[in-house]
Order: C-alpha cells, then sequence, then structure tokens
C-alpha cells in the first residue's frame, strides 16, 4: 500500500505504534503511511493491527524514529 502523492511507507521490520480509539490502548500500526495535513505538517496514517480500525498518528517518521531512540536511550538520574 503506497500513497501516490507522498509515496513514504515504513519498511516491513518497522514497528509504529498509535492510539486505538475503537480498542482504547496504544498498538502496533499496520500498513502505515505518511501523509500531509492541513497544515502542511507530516503524520502517519494506518490500521490497527488488532481489530482494523483505521488510526491516525500526529507527526511524521521523524517522530516514530525520535521516540524508538528516546526509549532505547537509559534513563540516568544523578
Amino acid at each position: 500500500m503506497e500513497d501516490k502523492t507522498n509515496g513514504n511507507v515504513l519498511d516491513s521490520d518497522g514497528f509504529v505504534a498509535g492510539y486505538c480509539v475503537h480498542c482504547r490502548t496504544k498498538r502496533p500500526m499496520t500498513g502505515a503511511i505518511q501523509v500531509c495535513n492541513k497544515r502542511g505538517g507530516r503524520d502517519l496514517k494506518g490500521h490497527c493491527g488488532v481489530c482494523g480500525i483505521s488510526m491516525y498518528r500526529l507527526g511524521g517518521w521523524d517522530s516514530v524514529a525520535a521516540s524508538s531512540a528516546r526509549a532505547d536511550k537509559p534513563n540516568i538520574s544523578v
């Protein structure tokens, strides 16, 4: 599945988590594509991996990479 306007599709080995309003919890997003919102920003659009309802996540691939980098970095308090 590829959006003709943007063409940015995540590789199959990547993991994108988003909030599913149907399941009311964070779920993996399948078939995630990057779309342009009304303000010109980048967002992700896909489907819930559990129930199949469409999902929407604010921020593009950059926000996904940043959140995974924060998860990999240990929290060190002094």
